[in-house]
């Protein structure tokens, strides 16, 4: 999304965090992210992220995330229960 020196990534960083309105935290280990959608205690724990890495760091995510990441964010339609 950006490359630069660690304080042009951190100004991008904390742009888009006032863009989404999604807080810039970087506790508890002084990363900073952007939290997009932050995971919450239940069956299914899913998050989203952004933050500030070197330009080499490669994809890691195994095959099958895309379609998992798809099933979890469809929009989903309620069933109607009496007919």
């Amino acid at each position: 999304m950006a490359v630069g020196d660690y304080s042009e990534v951190s100004q991008t960083l904390a742009e888009i965090s006032t863009n989404l309105s999604a807080p810039l935290i970087d506790e508890p280990d002084g990363f900073a992210r952007v939290w997009i959608e932050q995971r919450q205690v239940k069956a299914v724990r899913v998050e989203e992220l952004l933050t500030i890495s070197p330009a080499v760091v490669r994809e890691k995510h195994r095959s099958g995330w895309d379609k998992t990441w798809n099933f979890y964010h469809a929009s989903h339609e309620q069933l109607t229960l009496l007919m």
